[in-house]
């Protein structure tokens, strides 16, 4: 149930545990050791994409917004996998 816990310090709900979710960026195995350091959005080409975060099925330790991991094309369904929606706007929401 979406809203169980309370959001974290930037208020958001549930970033963790539902599912793995695939990200826009391309993978590259040292990506973060010549990054920029704020927003780093990955290299500009690759053939593999990155998956981000944890699943239901891993351990609490698995299962955390951190995760990185390398993800060839999704060509199949799986229940595990995901996508989150993002929308950049130049002023905040407000409540």
């Amino acid at each position: 149930i979406s809203g169980t816990y309370p959001p974290n310090p930037l208020g958001f709900y549930d970033l963790s545990g539902n599912m793995i979710e695939w990200v826009n960026d391309w993978w590259a195995e040292d990506y973060y050791r010549h990054s920029p350091e704020h927003n780093p959005t990955g290299p500009s080409k690759g053939t593999k994409k990155v998956m981000r975060g944890g699943m239901f099925l891993e351990s609490p330790r698995g299962s955390n917004v951190y995760t990185r991991q390398e993800s060839d094309e999704l060509g199949e369904a799986y229940r595990a996998i995901g996508f989150r929606c993002v929308l950049n706007q130049a002023t905040p929401l407000t409540k």
